[in-house]
């Protein structure tokens, strides 16, 4: 029994944690990772977790030494880098693999004779250890083990011979050279020694329940403590405040402090706004029709006209409120309305502001008549700009954010969300394709290969099959019409805005990068909207046809 068929043994690994080499970026060795790991997971590290980390580490110094943030910058820092780090020198060959050595390792016996663990014999420049070569024999490891105590070979009072046994110092006897010889020569003796041996093995028993018993505590302590957690996200999206107090009293007893349990509800409050979304159920009810309608005095009011009356004038909607996000006054709109008309998203609405409330509610119905069975209004919740973000931070105290932030935010909401729903108010010469942010919101789904439904109010998509029934003037109008873009000329309602989400096509990609690429996008959308028409066509059979469903379009 035991492991020590295992010891001596030779193998390979790309890192471990003796690996001496101290990180010039993370200012860590591998010790030192080792520790924080454990630390913060619970876990022994594995060689893939310190391979990511050692990546971001190379990546973040390739961003503070590069000359910018574009692509083709940090590809090539990353192709040249030379980087001591605690996984050892990240350097990469012509082909782009890494080219550190592996490093060798040998596994030292159960009870420690020859050095704890594991040790790096190889290449010798990093070698904790020097290789042992020849390995003790077989009988003589196992004679090792079998007689091992206190991390001794042999009681401590012998060596173990090749043979497998152990040789005795003087004055001691036995296998194991576990008697002493004067103990032995009488009764008196023979019962001292019992009582000794005893007595050591019931403390080894005791500290090892005492252990056993600490283990478990910490790990049902651990678990209790995600459970909680759970509950304590649960609770704050329902508004159970009660929840909410009967888990800030189970932490505290698990040894919480006050300060780190109401940083967590903050964070967790946090979490919720920022990924609820509006519910298409909502905005196709007669409740938000009448509160628009109310609201602006007008009978199909745009989304801008809702702005004003929203969030100017003497009423100002959620204005009184704290925000979840930064605890100052005024909310996003998903955080003042009822909770049955929020939840956390599920799709990207791409839009303007500038679309009437009819044309937004005509379009939505039709994506659902599209996919019937697919998706039900109560359950899609929408990140829809102008009710998810806090327009009170954006639009009234005028607060900015940088091109670089801009382009982390949206590029967290596409790919945590995962599906963009693209609404047109027309196919002929649309709105969407004269603003810059419905332009941007195109190319990063492009970046991303984010799937992208677009969809048109009904009666548009009507008109679009009847321009198709034109035959090839028809087709060449529409394809004129729906893929002219000019991304430097488009416009924003903000000019803060516009300079801002420019000033990040220009670094980024360029505006005649991006021009092909909605002009490829849309290309290919007319293309697939073609053929479903055609085959709606031939397979047409009297009243009960029913159009495809809208094209979802990936472009890698």
């Amino acid at each position: 029994g035991g492991w020590f068929q295992g010891g001596f043994m030779i193998d390979v690994a790309a890192w471990h944690e003796t690996y001496p080499t101290r990180g010039t970026f993370s200012g860590l060795t591998s010790s030192e990772f080792s520790d924080i790991f454990r630390l913060a997971t619970g876990y022994q590290p594995s060689v893939y977790a310190a391979a990511q980390f050692a990546a971001m580490c190379a990546l973040g110094h390739v961003l503070e030494t590069a000359p910018n943030t574009s692509v083709e910058a940090l590809r090539e820092g990353l192709r040249n880098i030379a980087l001591e780090e605690f996984y050892g020198k990240i350097t990469f060959d012509e082909n782009g693999q890494s080219s550190q050595p592996y490093l060798v390792l040998q596994f030292r016996d159960a009870i420690g004779l020859e050095g704890d663990g594991i040790e790096i014999v190889h290449p010798r420049e990093k070698a904790t250890a020097p290789a042992i070569f020849p390995r003790p024999t077989w009988r003589q490891m196992r004679c090792r083990y079998e007689t091992a105590r206190l991390g001794e070979e042999c009681f401590g009072q012998g060596t173990c011979d090749r043979k497998g046994k152990c040789a005795c110092r003087g004055g001691w006897t036995g296998s194991a050279c576990a008697n002493q010889v004067s103990y032995i020569e009488s009764d008196e003796g023979r019962f001292s020694l019992i009582v000794i041996v005893m007595a050591v093995l019931g403390v080894i028993m005791v500290a090892s329940l005492i252990i056993v018993i600490i283990l478990s505590l910490s790990r049902r302590r651990e678990k209790r403590i995600r459970e909680l957690l759970l509950t304590l996200h649960r609770a704050v999206g329902d508004d159970d405040h009660e929840t909410v107090q009967q888990v800030n009293s189970q932490l505290y007893i698990l040894g919480w402090s006050a300060s780190s349990i109401e940083d967590t509800i903050k964070h967790v409050r946090r979490m919720h706004s920022e990924r609820r979304g509006i519910s298409v159920d909502y905005l196709l009810s007669d409740e938000f029709l009448h509160f628009a309608q109310e609201r602006t005095g007008k009978e199909d009011p745009t989304f801008y006209d809702l702005k004003d009356a929203i969030f100017f004038g003497e009423t100002p909607f959620g204005a009184d409120l704290d925000c979840p996000r930064d605890g100052k006054k005024g909310v996003a709109l998903v955080d003042a309305l009822d909770k049955r008309h929020v939840g956390e998203c599920t799709h990207f609405l791409s839009w303007t502001w500038g679309y009437k409330v009819s044309t937004v509610r005509a379009g939505l119905e039709h994506w659902l008549e599209l996919t019937a069975g697919e998706h039900q209004a109560h359950e899609v919740f929408l990140f829809m700009c102008f009710f998810v973000n806090n327009q009170y931070r954006i639009i009234v105290s005028k607060e900015r954010i940088g091109a670089e932030q801009l382009e982390h935010i949206f590029e967290e909401n596409l790919t945590r969300i995962g599906h963009v729903v693209a609404l047109l108010d027309t196919w002929d010469s649309p709105r969407y394709l004269t603003r810059i942010w419905t332009i941007f919101e195109q190319v990063m789904s492009i970046q991303l290969k984010v799937p992208v439904t677009m969809v048109l109010p009904r009666n548009a998509a009507s008109e679009l099959m009847e321009e198709f029934n034109k035959g090839k003037d028809g087709i060449v109008r529409v394809s004129d019409s729906l893929t002219t873009v000019d991304s430097e000329s488009a416009e924003a309602y903000s000019p803060d805005d516009e300079k801002a989400v420019k000033e990040l096509i220009k670094q980024k990609l360029g505006f005649e990068t991006v021009n092909q690429s909605i002009f490829k996008f849309m290309t290919k959308w007319v293309g697939l909207e073609m053929e479903v028409h055609l085959r709606d066509l031939v397979g047409k059979r009297g009243s009960t046809t029913t159009r495809g469903k809208p094209s979802r379009i990936v472009l890698s």
